[in-house]
């Protein structure tokens, strides 16, 4: 008896410290939250004057707005106010505020979005609606800062799940979710990634509890209603929908029957790329048409080689608003043409005669669209013209688009031995080629090397099924324009796609850890983020030794859980600004702030990484200390000081400094 009433003083003992570190936890994350609603000037967020623009109008309206709404006295004042915080201090522009001029928010429009997140933040609006624009915005900031104190919580739930009492991971999860000077920074913001931070949160919490416990009534209902309020969210947050059947899976059948739902997985897996990925379209040429056939086919009217493009247009069938196949010169070469005469010419022919236009040199910056307008019919015909470049041409492409207009019937249009040189060629006679890749060859008894590669189609490689580009151009950002296949080419074309994924993982690691505002706010320094490299890679190195050294104990049900939502959202948010790699406009390259919905798993990634390497020096008697885990809390309240400090001084505010 006395055994076991040691017992039960024991667990209420360690119940009690775990709702101690707690209670400290959220009391750093409201501290930490209240000094970033403040610090961060109006407007200084994200897209915040138009994500306020969506709450006020539900507010002030009663009702859930349409595209185009606006209040022109509302606007005024945000405007205004963004002016009087000097918003538009680093900006080319400053808007006119001339009293009979109609001034509205500029940036992106938010009134499409899903609601939750305006509805929520609309609450406090209606109470402070006699109170100034700015007061305003503050006010919105708190129902933010209440949600992510609902995320931190919601951390501090999961690694209670996945650890034993008495564990520092136990504090260290919690605490890293609320020192983190880039995630806080988001979360005190007027922007729907917050709710979508925390309902995922919330729904990760109660996933690892179903996988841990096993099944409720309670909790399926609640993984369920959650799985179901991040469809009301943001696209970001849509992941909890497939992860639910993951979580139901693992929930429902326990012990060595689990296998059969690994074995399920992985034939799901496999099936799930042959639907969606076949083989056989033209290398380096990015595809964005809907046609059921590879943009390559093999035909015996080729000029070179075996191979040809080939682009199937049919007005009966839905398709891309710019439908074309293009392929990008890698920087190097787009530097190139820079005030140079270059010879652009093709072989092209068609299934019905129609009047195209030749291949397409585009550029960027400057965007030139230069072509000719010919006729072809049934019978390969060789085009060609000379043209002069401009100035800078850092980006440049040779692009297949040959509508010129309207057409009421199906046509395929073919083309073969693209060919782009510099210097001028003769345009009334075709090229000799050395070979059927079209790469050397004689034209005008001038030797030339073709800019281009594959330039008849010979090489092949993967591409998504047309079904799989007429969902994403549905779903994707920049809507009706962007196909996965165009994501995909930009991941196989490396010498093209390569600088754009580099400097997006530059820019993820950034914005994730500590660089603020609308992303161009960062650390103080000299290249102060490469330490922050460093951390996030020793994080992951450690994590993975620590999984293959306690791999008997790993739970691998739930590692499977973090990884499918970890490679969904940070793969979604690597290859969001990827379609621009292949088109002649500025490139955006993607924050943070779009994968944060699956912070948890990240930072828990990190945490026990950073963890498992202070387990092996604990076992040196030189640095066996009870203090050893505190380094990552050193570490993170430096960062916050320094970030804190970094951001005073950019924006000038001289209380902080």
């Amino acid at each position: 008896m006395t055994q076991f009433s040691a017992m039960n003083q024991n667990t209420s003992s360690k119940c009690k410290n775990d709702y101690l570190v707690l209670g400290i936890v959220l009391i750093v994350a409201l501290v930490h939250g209240l000094i970033y609603i403040y610090l961060i000037p109006p407007w200084q967020h994200y897209d915040e004057p138009n994500h306020f623009e969506h709450a006020w109008l539900i507010a002030n309206n009663r009702q859930l707005p349409e595209a185009g709404d606006y209040d022109p006295v509302m606007s005024r004042q945000v405007v205004e106010s963004m002016v009087e915080h000097g918003f538009y201090d680093r900006l080319p522009i400053r808007p006119n505020l001339s009293p009979d001029k109609d001034v509205k928010i500029g940036g992106y429009p938010q009134l499409d979005e899903p609601a939750l997140y305006y509805l929520l933040a609309a609450l406090p609006l209606s109470f402070f609606s006699s109170q100034s624009i700015t007061a305003q915005l503050h006010a919105a900031r708190f129902v933010s800062l209440f949600l992510y104190l609902i995320s931190v919580l919601a951390a501090w739930g999961v690694a209670k799940e996945l650890t034993s009492p008495g564990s520092p991971l136990r504090w260290l999860v919690p605490l890293t979710m609320a020192l983190l000077p880039g995630l806080v920074d988001i979360m005190t913001s007027v922007n729907n990634d917050v709710a979508a931070v925390a309902i995922l949160s919330m729904f990760l919490w109660v996933s690892v509890r179903m996988i841990k416990r096993g099944f409720s009534f309670f909790g399926f209902v609640l993984l369920c209603f959650l799985a179901g309020l991040s469809v009301f969210t943001k696209g970001t947050a849509y992941i909890a929908i497939p992860l639910m059947f993951v979580v139901l899976a693992f929930t429902l059948v326990r012990g060595r029957r689990r296998l059969f739902i690994w074995v399920g997985l992985g034939a799901a897996a496999l099936i799930l790329v042959a639907a969606v990925i076949s083989w056989g379209d033209a290398a380096y040429w990015t595809r964005n048409t809907f046609q059921d056939v590879n943009a390559r086919v093999a035909t015996g009217q080729a000029p070179v080689g075996e191979h040809a493009l080939q682009m199937v247009i049919d007005p009966s069938k839905p398709s891309p608003r710019n439908i074309w196949i293009r392929q990008a010169l890698p920087s190097d070469v787009g530097n190139s043409l820079s005030q140079q005469t270059v010879t652009l010419g093709a072989w092209m022919w068609a299934s019905n005669p129609i009047q195209v236009r030749s291949p397409v040199l585009r550029t960027y910056p400057g965007e030139q669209m230069i072509y000719e307008e010919v006729m072809i019919d049934e019978t390969p015909k060789f085009v060609a013209f000379v043209t002069q470049m401009g100035g800078k041409t850092y980006r440049s492409f040779v692009s297949i688009e040959p509508l010129v207009g309207e057409i009421d019937e199906a046509v395929t249009i073919f083309v073969d031995g693209v060919v782009l040189v510099l210097g001028e060629y003769p345009t009334t006679e075709a090229p000799a080629y050395s070979n059927k890749y079209g790469k050397t060859g004689i034209w005008g008894g001038k030797p030339f090397s073709n800019l281009l590669r594959n330039s008849s189609a010979e090489q092949s490689w993967p591409r998504f099924r047309s079904w799989v580009d007429e969902v994403g151009v549905r779903i994707l950002p920049d809507q009706n324009y962007n196909t996965p296949s165009v994501i995909l080419n930009t991941i196989f074309d490396w010498e093209t796609g390569g600088e754009y994924y580099w400097i997006t993982i530059q820019r993820l690691l950034r914005t994730f850890w500590a660089k603020f505002g609308w992303g161009n706010v960062p650390l103080l320094g000299h290249k102060p983020y490469r330490s922050l490299a460093v951390i996030t890679l020793v994080g992951l190195i450690g994590f993975i030794m620590l999984a293959v050294r306690k791999r008997r104990k790993f739970p691998w049900e739930i590692g499977l859980l973090f990884v499918i939502g970890l490679a969904a959202a940070w793969g979604a948010a690597l290859i969001r600004g990827s379609y621009y790699v292949m088109t002649p406009y500025k490139i955006y390259y993607p924050v943070a702030r779009y994968a944060l919905p699956m912070v948890i798993p990240t930072i828990t990634l990190l945490v026990v990484g950073w963890y498992g390497l202070l387990i092996s020096l604990e076992r040196w008697p030189r640095f066996k200390s009870p203090l050893l885990f505190l380094i990552p809390l050193v570490f993170l309240l430096i960062l916050d000081v320094y970030s804190i400090i970094s951001l005073a001084k950019y924006y000038e505010i001289g209380f902080f400094l």
